[in-house]
């Protein structure tokens, strides 16, 4: 053999060696690394599980709410260098509500160091709840042969920062009104839940944490190959910088504040002309739109991926509840074009009858999505997809206001009789008493 043609072999091996060494290895090895240093900080912290206990009367509107997320906001996790040599990371919470047998119940998974934070929020808020450390309600004994379960994860229709349909555009933002004068989207919600068997459990959780200034996803491979040659073609070094992260880590930086920015550019590029720019003849809807868009993204926001399961023992199990669940737990903040939708977006099922003849998939993407909802497991980097080619743990951005139309206390216009409230207001005794 030509001896040439041999120190080529080796060259061209050792240049691709070099290569995918440099561009796959070291980048897996970095994610994986800090992947394990974050999971086991997080396992190094015990968490509980806290229930809320509302009163027969709350008279406070979800304004209450956005003002605990605004407490329990935590936008930082510590410095680049902790993060990547300890795993510390941005506190997460669970906040849920949980339909055990048509009893609806409110509660907040949080890490144990952060239980005082949570109390002093919420009784600045709500001075009449109680907070009662509980056992976890998803923790029985639960086996596919005796149960049966049915989960699905929620997506956004619209791009992050358009809102949903929250509470102040429902005109519940104004205290003082009379029950029958109350719109309180949380009420559909609650009834829904409600509506199952004794046997039956339906539950939502909204897994959150504090936004940075931008989040990041995964990028198709496509996408990364693309990136690689636009670091030779767009001579900015902005872009290079940002092309060159996109190749080496498969991942890109998505920013809240400038996507608002840009969908507020479109609505208003339609309505420009070469011989003016404005928003004079910008129709109603459009004009609404680039308003709440705006609103939106002014206050506080949270990285947010939402879940829903339902549950029960084979015999009982109810379809129509699943797709009571699917059609009607969150329909009602969605409005037309102008508002978000939150819709189904990871589903258990396949269209067609020969992509899973035996059900093995179907059984083994539900079993994930339990053991995912138990571990409140959505915002790690361990959990990376579902089996089978299933996208799902898609989060997205909420603002402190979407957040709490989503979960907050009901008040009185919430009349299900399942919904759990205390007997009594508890409260200290007047300090005037006669000794």
């Amino acid at each position: 053999m030509d001896i040439l043609l041999v120190g080529d072999i080796i060259y061209y091996i050792l240049l691709f060696g070099s290569v995918v060494f440099l561009f796959w290895f070291i980048p897996e090895a970095y994610w994986a690394w800090t992947g394990y240093l974050r999971k086991k900080f997080q396992l190094e912290h015990e968490r509980i599980l806290l229930e809320i206990r509302t009163p027969r009367e709350v008279r406070k509107t979800p304004m209450a709410m956005e003002l605990v997320f605004n407490g329990l906001f935590e936008p930082a996790g510590g410095e680049w260098l902790s993060w990547m040599t300890t795993g510390k990371s941005r506190p997460y919470y669970s906040f849920e509500i949980a339909s055990l047998g048509g009893e609806v119940h409110f509660y907040i998974w949080a890490q144990r160091d952060y239980k005082q934070r949570i109390e002093g929020h919420f009784y600045a808020q709500y001075p009449d709840v109680e907070l009662v450390e509980v056992p976890d309600y998803t923790k029985f004994n639960f086996s596919w042969d005796t149960h049966k379960s049915f989960g699905f994860e929620f997506k956004l229709a619209l791009p992050d920062p358009v809102p949903i349909k929250t509470y102040r555009h429902n005109g519940f933002d104004r205290g003082g009104l009379e029950p029958e004068e109350q719109i309180d989207p949380i009420t559909q919600t609650i009834e829904t839940m409600a509506n199952i068997g004794p046997h039956e459990q339906m539950w939502v959780q909204i897994v959150a944490r504090g936004h940075k200034d931008h989040k990041t996803s995964k990028v198709s491979r496509m996408d990364r190959v693309a990136s690689f040659f636009k670091m030779f073609v767009v001579f900015d070094t902005k872009e290079i910088h940002k092309n060159f992260w996109i190749f080496f880590t498969g991942k890109k930086k998505e920013f809240w504040s400038k996507e608002a920015e840009r969908l507020v550019e479109k609505i208003r590029a339609k309505y420009k002309t070469a011989e003016s720019d404005t928003t004079r003849d910008m129709t109603r809807a459009d004009k609404l739109q680039m308003e709440i868009i705006q609103e939106n993204t002014s206050k506080v926001a949270w990285d947010v991926g939402i879940r829903s399961i339902y549950v029960s023992p084979k015999e009982h199990f109810n379809g129509g509840s699943v797709n009571h669940m699917m059609g009607s737990i969150f329909k009602q903040y969605s409005s037309g074009e102008i508002y978000n939708d939150l819709r189904p977006g990871l589903i258990p099922s396949y269209t067609f009858p020969w992509q899973d003849r035996k059900g093995k998939k179907k059984l083994k993407i539900n079993d994930d999505m339990f053991h995912n909802y138990r571990r409140r497991n959505f915002l790690l980097d361990d959990v990376k997809h579902y089996p089978y080619k299933k996208k799902g743990l898609v989060t997205f951005v909420l603002s402190s206001e979407e957040m709490a139309t989503l979960y907050h206390l009901p008040g009185q216009v919430a009349q299900t009789p399942t919904f759990e409230r205390i007997e009594s207001v508890t409260g200290q005794a007047p300090s005037n008493l006669p000794i």
